[in-house]
């Protein structure tokens, strides 16, 4: 696979995870260098100006092939996609010919400030040598929709394995504003350095979770902390060089530069892993919105600018030594020297919780817990490497009605859907999550009927149903959120159940979620 429209065709057709990263690689190893540092950049989420706006597009598209506006509109909003419209709209060549993504990108910087029919006489020209994957590629350039199909770690790594390089060695360069025109493979090749003697970074398993304390000895050997909700990484310092990776193990680019320039005053061969947060309130990056039991409104949530700071769950290296053959509370006796020598400001411990037994805790965990804490974080002490668990509170639970419905990317026999569930807001439905649920062979069939019969209008994949429908939502806790439009997002949502025996008008309220809310508000320590 030579040429990067070739890999970005396969990719559409090929829904299974393993394929597409072995299609991926098998373009990093067989495509020229310049061809694949192009691809590299894309995948890595490359951003290329858009030279011409939507509606100077669409107009073009209008003009040159004769098509109403309205036919054109109604058109996209069948495939839910500008791009896709656009090109399916052209007939494929009798012999369409090879296209480099150089020339691609040329294509589109040319058609920057062009007049209307300069620009339309290039794009179609160029057009009409070009095939149904090429078309669309270049479409979704211009439109601004490309989307790479794997985080960036993975595509470093399979970057590195195609070409025999070492992907801690590429995170630097790559972490920097780039591009293929000043970067080549070549160059890039020469910036590399030798891989570290420190491995990282480190592969964490997930945590076990209980909703209630069993089977746990002695609580004389644990550590109870409030662990907050938000962005889990790890912070590395190695070589002079601050690294930050997400919980899976990609490396967060472009974010977080207060940290990583914080990160500099750590020791060479230093691995911490923690949970980001908001320092001004000590709540989550994600909900860093300024609220009180006081002047709570959550349709209102200023911003405020402040140092993100990482609360430090554990240390796995210090210089240049590993630490997971130690026990816990070793680690965590190392992680405290180190934040008192070297991290003051950036860097925190998580906070406490002294009890004596495990009823205590239980207790704890039953009450309303505070904003933008996921739960009580327990670790034994006295265990090697990864031992923790994560007590989470009881689940609440509310009825809301579908407004919204599509079929899960990948669902088998079409039992899988993705549906946006709304409350009450006085006299209107206020959409409040979307969740995937996977139905019974049965109960499918039934809401595929429903979707049948009473769609009210059509976006691509996605439906508008007549809102009767009732489900029932369990989750964690509502919190506030400005980036939603109710105010408010749920945290961990599940369907329960398709409550056929209730009417819309039983479904819960936007109010009733509010209460919940603001039960989370409180304080440590203070009555709920």
């Amino acid at each position: 696979m030579n040429w990067f429209y070739d890999l970005f065709s396969e990719l559409s057709e090929t829904p299974e995870s393993v394929k597409r990263k072995e299609l991926v690689f098998n373009f990093f190893r067989e495509s020229d260098p310049d061809e694949k540092m192009h691809g590299l950049f894309l995948l890595l989420g490359g951003k290329i100006k858009r030279p011409v706006s939507t509606r100077k597009l669409k107009n073009s598209i209008s003009n040159y092939t004769g098509l109403s506006d309205w036919l054109v509109l109604e058109s996209n909003k069948s495939t839910g996609n500008l791009a896709e419209t656009l090109t399916l709209i052209f007939d494929d060549p009798s012999n369409s010919q090879t296209v480099s993504l150089r020339s691609i990108f040329l294509l589109i910087e040319s058609c920057r400030n062009l007049s209307d029919e300069d620009f339309r006489d290039l794009l179609f020209t160029e057009l009409s040598h070009c095939n149904r994957s090429q078309r669309l590629l270049i479409f979704q350039l211009l439109c601004g929709s490309f989307k790479p199909v794997f985080n960036s770690g993975q595509v470093i790594a399979l970057f590195a394995k195609a070409n025999g390089f070492d992907s801690v060695s590429l995170i630097h360069p790559l972490s920097e504003k780039w591009h293929p025109d000043t970067l080549s493979f070549n160059k890039l090749n020469n910036l590399l350095q030798p891989p570290p003697e420190l491995t990282f970074p480190v592969p964490i398993p997930p945590l076990t979770v209980l909703r209630e304390i069993s089977g746990l000895q002695n609580p004389t050997d644990w550590l109870a902390e409030w662990k907050p909700s938000g962005h889990e990484i790890q912070l590395v310092k190695q070589s002079g060089k601050v690294f930050l990776f997400d919980e899976d193990g990609s490396p967060v680019f472009k974010k977080y530069l207060d940290l990583g320039k914080a990160g500099q005053s750590l020791p060479d061969g230093t691995i911490l892993s923690g949970i980001l947060v908001n320092s001004a309130f000590s709540i989550p990056i994600e909900f860093s919105e300024k609220n009180s039991e006081k002047n709570y409104d959550p349709g209102t949530h200023p911003k405020e600018k402040s140092q993100s700071t990482l609360i430090c769950t554990d240390i796995l290296a210090y210089q240049n030594s590993q630490l997971l053959e130690k026990a816990f509370k070793n680690r965590r006796l190392i992680l405290e020297n180190c934040l008192r020598e070297h991290g003051a400001g950036h860097f925190l411990l998580p906070e406490s919780i002294d009890f004596t037994d495990w009823n205590e805790l239980t207790d704890l965990i039953e009450m309303p817990i505070p904003m933008g804490i996921d739960g009580i974080l327990l670790r034994d002490s006295k265990q090697l490497g990864f031992s923790s668990i994560l007590l989470l509170p009881k689940p609440q639970s509310i009825k809301a009605v579908l407004l919204y419905v599509q079929a899960s990317a990948g669902s088998k026999q079409g039992t899988n859907f993705d549906l946006s569930l709304a409350v009450w807001n006085k006299e209107a439905l206020t959409s409040i999550a979307k969740i995937s649920h996977s139905f019974s062979e049965a109960e499918s069939k039934e809401l595929a009927r429903f979707i049948k019969e009473n769609t009210l209008e059509r976006f691509g994949p996605v439906r508008t149903v007549n809102p009767e429908l009732v489900f029932e939502i369990e989750f964690d806790s509502a919190e506030p959120s400005a980036r939603h439009k109710s105010g408010l997002v749920l945290k961990n949502p599940k369907i329960l159940g398709w409550d056929k025996k209730r009417e819309k008008n039983e479904a819960g309220s936007l109010s009733d979620l509010e209460k919940m809310a603001k039960k989370s508000l409180r304080t440590r320590g203070t009555e709920a």
